[in-house]
Order: C-alpha cells, then sequence, then structure tokens
C-alpha cells in the first residue's frame, strides 16, 4: 500500500515474542502511549546514527524488537502480556489522527469539524486494513506464518482500559501464561 509503506516489512517473518523485561517500563493507563513515545525515540536514534556524516562504528542493536511491523502511521508491536501464542498489538502513532482516539465509541467526540471525524474515520479505514492483512498473515489455517491450523483474530476491548484506541490481533488458542483463570 502506498499510502502506509512498512519499515521494515517483518508482516511475513517468523513471530519472535520478545520477553517481558525487553519492554519499557510504564505506567498504567498511560502504557501504550509511553511504549509508543520509546519506540519513536528509539526510532529516531537510529535513523540520527544513519545519516550523521561520519558514522559510528556499526554495532549490531541487540534489544529484542519490540516492533513487528510498523507504517509511517501505525506501529504493530507484540504485547508485553500476551494471551495467547500469537498476540500483537495496533497502535497508532502520534501523526495518526486516531491517536487521540481512546475507544471507537469516542471516534467523534472532541471532534470540533467535519474534517477532523472525516480523517479520524479514513485513518480507521486503514487502521482495520492493516489488522486484517497482518492477521492474515499470522493467521496459519489461511497459509500464513502462525502454523498448522492457528486461527488469528482481531478485536478491540469493549471497555478499554489502556490509551490511545488500540486493536488486538490474537491468535484464538489462548494458550498463555498471562491468560488469567
Amino acid at each position: 500500500d502506498h499510502r502506509h509503506p512498512t519499515t521494515p516489512d517483518k508482516t511475513t517473518a517468523p513471530y519472535n515474542h520478545p520477553p517481558k523485561n525487553a519492554f519499557p517500563p510504564c505506567q498504567f493507563p498511560n502504557a501504550l502511549k509511553q511504549l509508543i513515545h520509546h519506540l519513536e525515540r528509539r526510532h529516531r536514534e537510529n535513523e540520527q546514527q544513519s545519516h550523521s556524516p561520519s558514522p559510528p562504528p556499526v554495532v549490531p542493536d541487540t534489544r529484542p524488537q519490540l516492533i513487528y511491523s510498523s507504517t509511517t502511521e501505525f506501529l504493530c508491536v507484540y504485547d508485553k502480556y500476551p494471551k495467547a501464542k500469537r498476540h500483537l498489538l495496533l497502535l497508532p502513532r502520534p501523526c495518526s489522527a486516531l491517536y487521540e482516539v481512546t475507544s471507537l465509541d469516542r471516534l467523534t467526540t472532541g471532534a470540533a469539524a467535519p474534517s477532523v471525524v472525516d480523517a479520524r474515520m479514513t485513518s480507521l479505514r486503514s487502521f482495520h486494513e492493516l489488522g486484517r492483512r497482518v492477521a492474515q498473515r499470522l493467521d496459519g489455517s489461511s497459509g500464513g506464518v502462525g502454523g498448522e491450523g492457528m486461527t488469528v483474530t482481531t478485536g478491540y476491548h469493549a471497555i478499554p482500559s489502556l490509551r490511545p484506541l488500540h486493536m488486538h490481533i490474537i491468535s484464538t488458542d489462548f494458550d498463555s501464561d498471562c491468560v488469567k483463570t
């Protein structure tokens, strides 16, 4: 998709969930916004190093990758507390019209102008399409990288507890130590 190029495109790469200690410390209920800002800062640092006139010696980044894939508008990250064998979160970046939206029922709240609502709806359609594509690539039942019989779906919390609006991309096995019983 020309509007949302992935950098890097890992949507067909193997799913490699990082350990919990790879995630930065974040405080509830703004943990997702804090994670987004951490990842954006890390991205800017990497960009600055690659564009400096005399680049430092190449030292491989050995930090676990928290980002599964990204576009100019969205980040698809591993969930710190995966509730299944495959669990990702699709998040809007600060440049996205969805970044200040906390839930689906708040898409038009605080939108003073119709142009804001239009921008949010356009962004939401792209958000859904990207989530669907990532889920399809992970879905083993349709030939994705998830493995034989692995079904992957997308969804939102009915009553979200974390900001901003985010989509879960999750396998339906719910096989995880993080699932509360």
